[in-house]
This record gives structure tokens, sequence and C-alpha cells, in this order.
């Protein structure tokens, strides 16, 4: 046991590892694919008309749908307003307006996020061989 004027000290090389280990294993669950099942635009213009879309929510060209069960399912988009293929594709506008529909871009964010992780891991690793080069060495 300790005392109260005893402290443990937790050699430096030890924190550096255990925050290279952090970051890399934040990097690593950054990058796992979750893949909801994927439906044709067709077949999400269906569920639309049935009334069993609560919302949809557009990254880029990919959609994620919440249906009334709470199930998610994904869809791809084409290049053109979401709203005029729905049309195109018979949904009346009545029921396209009962649907939440919200537009995230989160590209940038996610590209920014990867790079800060991975300068502060090489940023660590370059400070951890520096620190192992410059300690001295006992002399033989």
């Amino acid at each position: 046991m300790l005392n109260q004027s005893q402290t443990r000290v937790i050699k430096p090389w030890k924190w550096v590892v255990g925050i290279l280990v952090l970051l890399f294993g934040l990097q690593f669950w950054g990058t796992i694919n979750w893949e909801p099942e994927q439906i044709t635009l067709a077949q999400l213009a269906a569920l639309i008309e049935d009334e069993q879309v609560t919302q949809i929510e557009v990254n880029g060209d990919s959609i994620l749908v919440t249906q009334n069960s709470g199930k998610v399912v994904s869809a791809y988009k084409e290049a053109d307003s979401l709203i005029e293929e729905f049309s195109n594709l018979g949904v009346s506008r009545d029921n396209l307006e009962r649907v939440n529909i919200t537009s995230n871009d989160t590209q940038v964010r996610d590209f920014l996020i990867n790079l800060s992780l991975s300068t502060i891991s090489l940023i660590l690793i370059i400070g951890l061989l520096v620190s192992v080069v410059r300690r001295p060495r006992p002399d033989v």
C-alpha cells in the first residue's frame, strides 16, 4: 500500500503508448462500414406512397430512410434533385410533404477528422522517437 506522501508515477512513454493506441483505435473505429439494407429509388417511392416513411436523410448521393417501424434502409440517388426524381417515379406531392427530408454533407467533416487523427498520431510517434533517441544512456 502507498502512503499519502508516496505517489505512483506513470512513466511518460506509457502515456504516449496509451494515447497512440487510443488514437489508432478511434481512427479505425471511424472507418467501420455500417450498411443497412439497400433498396432502389422505385422501392423507396412505393414506401413513400404507402406512407411507411417518416424521415429521409440525404448525404451526397446516399440516402438513409427511416420507416415508421424504426427500420433503417438505404438507397442511392442520381445527380438530379431528389424531389424531381420522386415526382418522376409518381410520388404525390402530399405524400412527399409528410416525410421529413434533411440533407447532411459529412464528407468534409470526416476528411478533417481523419486528417487530424493521422497528424496527431504522427506527431506523437515522432515525439516518442525523439525522446528515445535523446534519452541519456547509462555508462557501461
